[in-house]
């Protein structure tokens, strides 16, 4: 989690250290459970996220995913 902050970081300043765009679009990360087991793993994740310093991890159900 904390390489993946970084990591995004980095992202965004690499224009203006660099000179050179990265073509990034931070769009973020989808995590699918296709198991109850699964799901309850998952909703583990946004409270490790958060206290890594990642501040939104909202949980979506498949139809917002979709855009439904």
């Amino acid at each position: 989690m904390k390489l993946s902050l970084v990591s995004w970081s980095r992202l965004l300043s690499f224009k203006d250290e660099t000179g050179a765009d990265p073509g990034d679009q931070p769009v973020g990360y989808l995590f699918l459970a296709d198991k109850a087991a699964a799901l309850a793993e998952l909703k583990t994740g946004p409270e490790v996220q958060q206290q890594a310093g990642l501040k939104e991890a909202p949980e979506v159900t498949a139809r917002e995913a979709l855009g439904n």
